[in-house]
């Protein structure tokens, strides 16, 4: 019976070479999630800031929350700019924001995954001045 496999050892050859295929199939060609995507996304971003967006508004920095949710933070650094504490801007600045979600096409990757977008501002003395949360339902139109 010599120069014979066992049944046993044939069955676990194959699944051997099964296995050993899943995972070079698995960690060569799969996607990398979602939430992976927007923390490189944020890293990226981040490796620019500080970045000055508009005249007196200053880009500070991003975040990956979780999977749905990514934040963006702002310095509002003009002096004579005044705000009211406890005021609430967002009445102000959501529609502002929802505009540029729905049309910037750096954002399509967000709108893809349907992922909330939060916008904080600071003075630039560190004191909260406002924030809005742009949802997908927000952001996308009645045809999507």
């Amino acid at each position: 019976m010599s120069g014979q496999q066992s049944p046993n050892g044939s069955i676990l050859g194959v699944l051997g070479f099964a296995l050993a295929g899943f995972l070079v199939y698995y960690f060569t060609f799969r996607q990398p999630s979602t939430f992976t995507i927007m923390q490189q996304k944020a890293a990226e971003l981040n490796e620019e800031a500080p970045l000055m967006v508009d005249r007196i508004t200053q880009f500070d920095s991003a975040v990956a929350i979780n999977a749905k949710t990514y934040r963006y933070y702002y310095t509002v650094l003009d002096p004579q700019a005044e705000f009211n504490e406890g005021e609430d801007y967002t009445e102000t600045l959501l529609p502002i924001v929802t505009n540029n979600v729905k049309r910037d096409t750096a954002l399509a990757f967000f709108r893809q995954e349907q992922v909330t977008l939060e916008f904080f501002w600071f003075d630039s003395k560190g004191s909260f001045i406002s924030s809005v949360a742009v949802t997908p339902e927000l952001y996308q139109d009645e045809n999507d």
